[in-house]
């Protein structure tokens, strides 16, 4: 799991992208769900499914009410026999 940057000022939006792969080649169809907790303590969820390249995009724009500070983001890729989670933080200011 990558963000597009590792810090981001208020206003801006954030690219979340899930990359699924099973011994190095990409896993198409998986359900990805992540969560975004943020400093103000909000959670904000979102759901999707990999592509044929094995990823998963998700955009997240920054607000006042989501605060300043370090967000944390932990998703979880399902797919037939196969589960993992990752884990990704990224700053806000």
């Amino acid at each position: 799991m990558t963000t597009d940057k590792s810090s981001y000022s208020l206003g801006e939006t954030v690219i979340i992208t899930v990359k699924v792969t099973a011994n190095g080649s990409p896993v198409a169809g998986a359900a990805v769900h992540v969560d975004v907790f943020t400093p103000s303590g909000l959670i904000i969820s979102g759901d999707g499914t990999t592509d044929t390249s094995g990823q998963v995009s998700f955009s997240l724009s920054t607000t006042r009410r989501m605060g300043t500070g370090t967000y944390l983001v932990e998703g979880t890729a399902t797919a037939p026999g196969y589960t993992v989670k990752d884990a990704h933080t990224f700053t806000v200011s």
